[in-house]
């Protein structure tokens, strides 16, 4: 990606809290509390809060929307992917996608404690191509962000129905007084029983960032500017730059900023330069240093990343490990053990071309040390 990209810093601090949430969920360890952290948590609440709608067994639709997502991990993945997607030029147009990034927002704004700053639903509402979808992000716009203007549910109708306000956490951010975050949920069965199955048709959702939810030929009345320049990106920007230096340090320093058609190019082809990588990780799978929990967790990133097409040679391999481990691993002797491993397993054997007939004698591979 290009260095003068304007949101280069944001898809750098985005690949970093997936990182994150990596990391996390592979070694079930705690950072200190911080934003991020906080996030996960109530990532997490919410999620859970979606199942008790859902399983109230009163909103078939929303029923569908939970189920395609599986997990509250895959929910803030999709989330994820579909802001690093916007960052790097890729309109979404699928209800899921949108949803969830919506969501992520929401949540990031409720962590800021900035309710006043989410605004342009229609712009992302109206990004969404199929127009029955368009209705059903409408009501369900209404039922769990109930603090967001109304963007087509009858107020009449909202004004009758209780609000049912959600725990509160107990995270104080640095930047902010202490405050309660809750999350209120509009009871869903007047507002959706009329819905039907035929608007959520989602197709699974995949593992590449490539696609999740990326134009097609059809237009819609949302144009990439407009999404980029909405609030809902403007404050999960706002939230990561409030998360500080550690997002970066788990891009690996901005390391993994591809863009889009780069990831998909190393992802989708055969190449030798992705079985190289692939090589380099099973051999760091192999060390034994690889039984350790840090290590463990950084290559979950990595195995996932270069999966993505965020690591691509093994140079890019060896600075991004080294970036985290310096973090995350504290013992010195144990640090400098992680670095030789990795510096063994990512270093590269070339073959020199081959010296013009009658100068010199051929020679064998040279191993190349990583720098």
């Amino acid at each position: 990606m290009e260095d003068n990209s304007p949101y280069r810093n944001a898809i750098s601090a985005i690949d970093g809290l997936l990182a994150c949430y990596i990391y996390l969920d592979k070694t079930n360890s705690e950072m200190m509390a911080t934003f991020h952290d906080d996030l996960c948590r109530q990532i997490d609440r919410y999620w859970e809060h979606l199942r008790q709608i859902a399983s109230s067994q009163t909103a078939p639709s929303l029923i569908t929307l939970f189920n395609s997502f599986n997990s509250s991990t895959q929910f803030y993945e999709v989330a994820i992917f579909t802001f690093r997607n916007v960052l790097v030029g890729a309109r979404p147009e699928s209800l899921n996608a949108i949803f969830s990034l919506c969501s992520l927002s929401y949540i990031a704004s409720c962590c800021l404690q900035n309710h006043d700053n989410f605004r342009d639903m229609k712009v992302w509402r109206n990004a969404i191509r199929d127009p029955q979808d368009r209705q059903t992000f409408s009501d369900l716009a209404g039922v769990v962000w109930p603090q967001v203007p109304s963007i087509s549910t009858d107020d009449t109708l909202k004004s009758q129905m209780p609000t049912i306000m959600l725990g509160a956490s107990t995270y104080q951010s640095p930047s902010t007084q202490n405050s309660a975050l809750g999350f209120g949920f509009m009871q869903t069965e007047s507002l959706l029983n009329g819905l039907t199955n035929s608007f959520w048709d989602l197709d699974a959702i995949p593992d590449s960032p490539a696609a999740i939810g990326i134009k097609n030929s059809l237009p819609t009345s949302s144009s990439l500017q407009d999404l980029q320049g909405s609030a809902i990106v403007s404050n999960l920007i706002c939230f990561l730059t409030e998360c500080g230096e550690l997002l970066h340090v788990f891009s690996g320093r901005g390391v993994t900023t591809k863009d889009l058609y780069s990831c998909i190019a190393f992802t989708q082809g055969g190449s030798e330069a992705k079985n190289v990588v692939n090589g380099c990780v099973k051999r760091l799978k192999g060390d034994e240093t690889s039984q350790s929990p840090s290590m463990a967790g950084i290559l979950s990133i990595v195995e996932r990343f270069v999966a993505l097409g965020y690591l691509q040679t093994p140079e890019e391999l060896r600075k991004y490990m080294l970036c985290v481990g310096r973090r995350v691993i504290v013992e010195d002797e144990a640090f400098a053990e992680f670095c030789q491993s990795v510096c063994e397993s990512t270093a590269t054997v070339t073959r020199p071309p081959t010296p013009p007939r009658g100068r010199g004698r051929r020679r064998g591979p040279r191993l190349i040390p990583g720098r």
